[in-house]
């Protein structure tokens, strides 16, 4: 099996577009939390989360998240890893509007 340069295999990108990893939602904590632009664009709600930035081990948010995963994966098209999650807060919906 050959490896992305980020060190993650291919088969690890596959599962992620093929919906192999399980994903949570609501998002939890402890977690790595991911936004998917094409959700986005979708029209589909989000999350609010603060996440861990690993340099500094500063909490960096609030940001947008549509799920959780307990793996790390990056360089994914369309999807961004925010790190892991240090808090949820709550779910704004495609039309804007806030839920608890």
């Amino acid at each position: 099996m050959s490896n992305s340069p980020s060190g993650e295999s291919k088969n690890s990108i596959n599962n992620i577009n093929n919906n192999s990893v399980q994903k949570h939602t609501p998002p939890v904590k402890g977690e790595y939390g991911y936004y998917d632009h094409r959700l986005n664009l979708r029209g589909d709600g989000n999350w609010i989360i603060e996440v861990i930035e690993s340099n500094t081990n500063s909490i960096i948010g609030p940001i947008a998240c549509h799920y959780s995963m307990r793996m790390r994966m990056t360089n994914v098209p369309f999807i961004t890893c925010n790190g892991p999650i240090h808090n949820v807060y709550h779910y704004i919906s495609g039309n804007g509007e806030t839920l608890n």
